[in-house]
């Protein structure tokens, strides 16, 4: 996932990726919004919401 200045912002595990990868191949857009933020050790898990953009 990426912000509008291109930087990267994370990742979505492959095991539950194949649908959004398969319609972004297909030329859709998406879009998240932020649910939930909290640290795990060195690492800021943040857990969305993904929409698909018509």
């Amino acid at each position: 996932m990426y912000n509008s200045q291109g930087d990267k912002l994370g990742y979505i595990p492959r095991d539950k990726n194949e649908m959004l990868a398969r319609l972004m191949d297909a030329g859709k857009w998406f879009y998240a919004k932020v649910k939930n933020k909290e640290w795990e050790g060195n690492w800021l898990k943040i857990d969305m919401e993904i929409y698909l953009k018509e």
